[in-house]
């Protein structure tokens, strides 16, 4: 079960990641000019793609892509992928947060979290114009709210918000990822921060 979660959470995050990819030099450039609007609007259709790994014929509602009822939003939340049939809790959820504020990051984190869903993602960023100096900072940050919440899972992916990527592979190199809340331990591989290859 835990190396089946990891292989999946790790599949959600390349998901994303060659999404954004797949603008290239736009992409790149909205990242570098700081163009938050524009940058959440990729990233959060980036999410919806991700999801597809997990859902595939699941409704998906976001910014920029509403869903069959023309919603682009639901309990607030950034992204969500549910399956319209039965109404039952969401397939995938996920927030995108790009100010990198202590409180708007753990706020965050616990929208995700008190939401039954089988799948949260939560997208943060850490470094210059943070609160947080690392990604471990980030990831202690989430984990605590995680512990407060019946150590619910997430996977988290920070971003380094001081590298302005020049490539993909800078868009890639950029980014960290960890799953964190039950069933994972301190020691836990799972826990333990990854970085994604370059592609």
């Amino acid at each position: 079960m835990l190396k089946s979660m990891t292989v999946t959470a790790h599949n959600l995050v390349t998901a994303y990641l060659d999404d954004l990819a797949t603008g290239r030099d736009v992409a790149c450039r909205e990242y570098a000019a700081d163009d938050r609007e524009a940058w959440t609007r990729r990233a959060c259709l980036a999410l919806v793609k991700a999801g597809r790994c997990v859902a595939t014929v699941a409704e998906a509602a976001t910014r920029g892509g509403p869903d069959c009822y023309r919603r682009s939003e639901y309990l607030s939340l950034d992204v969500m992928l549910y399956e319209d049939a039965h109404w039952g809790p969401p397939v995938f959820i996920a927030e995108h947060e790009n100010f990198g504020g202590m409180a708007k990051v753990q706020y965050c984190a616990w929208k995700v979290l008190v939401v039954e869903a089988q799948w949260r993602v939560l997208v943060a960023y850490f470094g210059r114009g943070t609160e947080f100096s690392s990604f471990p900072d980030l990831q202690a940050a989430v984990d605590l709210i995680s512990q407060h919440n019946c150590n619910r899972t997430v996977v988290l992916v920070g971003g380094d918000n001081g590298v302005r990527p020049q490539s993909v592979a800078d868009l890639r190199q950029m980014h960290q990822w960890a799953m964190i809340g039950a069933p994972f331990d301190a020691g836990s591989l799972a826990r333990s921060v990854s970085k994604l290859p370059v592609a």
